[in-house]
């Protein structure tokens, strides 16, 4: 799994192994230390609701929620490089969230 946030996209990438334990109802999770007590954590699970994002900042997680009919409906038709997107708001503010499944790395 790999994250890039820049401007205001937070994209997630898995490989298409990772794509199908995801499917197959998986969590996955990861973390980069930031100082000795500090750590950025983030995840990436199946959900029946709609595609979601959310940051939860007592366990500083950033978490992706993926529809799982979109997550199959991009496993059958061959993933895109554009992935899945949508746009997520936190108040005022809009970012745009993706998951790419990179069929390259095995």
């Amino acid at each position: 799994m790999y994250t890039r946030i820049q401007d205001k996209h937070i994209k997630y990438r898995i490989s298409k192994q990772e794509a199908i334990q995801l499917a197959d109802g998986e969590v996955f999770h990861d973390s980069i230390s930031l100082s000795v007590v500090d750590s950025l954590n983030y995840a990436i699970e199946l959900t029946e609701q709609q595609n979601k994002f959310e940051y939860d900042k007592q366990s500083n997680t950033l978490s992706l929620f993926i529809n799982q009919n979109s997550l199959t409906q991009e496993l059958t038709n061959r993933p895109t490089k554009k992935g899945i997107v949508f746009r997520q708001q936190f108040g005022e503010k809009e970012i745009t969230v993706s998951l790419e499944i990179d069929v390259k790395k095995k």
